[in-house]
């Protein structure tokens, strides 16, 4: 169990850490908004930091993973819609890791997860903020 344990917490890491790479860069290269761009970077750097352990990353089984060829959303009407696709990804990811965190073999802070989740509401909060002004 330890192993399917930290797969998950690698694949949601990552998952999360993707998300707010996609979020990141709308921030920065469309909007041009340093504070949104700073906020996205730090929640970034901190799920990378908590789940990047090397007993996280050398529990992976990439080639007999049975989620690896699934694919999300194709294509995107807009800039907009990419964003809100990849917030709810990277909450959906941060409830994951969240709950698994729970579990004795996970080995990571619970409460920062349920932190960075609701730090990740008042960041979108923030962006739909800033597009109604």
């Amino acid at each position: 169990m330890k192993n399917n344990v930290r797969r998950v917490i690698d694949a949601n890491g990552n998952r999360a850490c993707e998300g707010l790479r996609v979020v990141e860069e709308y921030f920065r290269m469309f909007l041009e908004n340093s504070s949104l761009t700073e906020k996205t970077t730090s929640i970034r750097h901190k799920i990378a930091a908590l789940t990047a352990e090397v007993e996280n990353i050398t529990s992976r089984d990439i080639a007999n993973d049975p989620g690896r060829d699934r694919c999300g959303n194709d294509s995107w009407q807009d800039p907009e819609q990419l964003v809100r696709g990849n917030f709810r990804r990277i909450e959906e990811a941060l409830r994951v890791l969240e709950e698994y965190s729970k579990l004795p073999d996970a080995n990571v802070p619970v409460k920062v997860f349920q932190k960075l989740r609701f730090d990740v509401y008042e960041l979108e909060k923030e962006w739909v903020t800033f597009l109604k002004s």
